[in-house]
């Protein structure tokens, strides 16, 4: 079994040697697991290190969440719209929406719930279009927590209770799925 610090080493190799594809793909698992673990300097300095080789959507969404959650909104939607410029060029649909739904929480984090509305909302039908039940009950939080902060408790409530029933599914779906 390979350990993260082994698959780190190759991602520096393969900066070191150019070799972009293996970089960028050893780079995003890498900044996956760093991700969940708040380490987000690391994410910083990863993604940086493989956009030396390129443009990669990867990179720009890894950094982009790093730079969201180390406080630097406007950084995080520089990266971002970067990410969301080559996942609609690579016509990679879910992505996609991963990234309008990242965009909107920065604008969330910003005050400007309209905005961030914006961004849910257009990422709701991609979510349901590529069949991501998770990704959608998150966007339909996501909707309903606006309506929240804007003061329409009866519509984000709506979307709450239309969210529940779909994360219950995807609960039931994960200690069902086997191992």
């Amino acid at each position: 079994m390979t350990t993260l610090a082994q698959w780190v080493e190759v991602h520096r190799l393969a900066v070191a040697g150019r070799e972009a594809t293996i970089a960028r793909d050893v780079g995003h698992r890498v900044a996956r697991v760093w991700l969940r673990t708040s380490r987000f300097a690391d994410v910083t300095a990863l993604a940086t290190v493989t956009l030396t080789l390129g443009e990669d959507a990867g990179a720009f969404y890894d950094l982009g969440w790093a730079q969201r959650a180390t406080g630097q909104p406007r950084q995080a939607l520089a990266s971002y719209e970067q990410a969301l410029r080559l996942y609609r060029e690579a016509g990679s649909r879910g992505n996609e929406a991963a990234t309008l739904s990242n965009i909107g929480l920065v604008y969330s984090g910003l005050g400007d719930r309209r905005r961030a509305l914006g961004f849910y909302e257009e990422a709701l039908p991609i979510v349901r279009e590529v069949g991501d039940r998770a990704g959608e009950a998150v966007t339909l939080n996501n909707i309903g927590g606006v309506y929240d902060g804007l003061g329409d408790r009866r519509r984000a409530l709506g979307f709450y209770e239309e969210a529940l029933p779909i994360r219950r599914e995807v609960m039931i779906g994960l200690v069902r799925r086997p191992r």
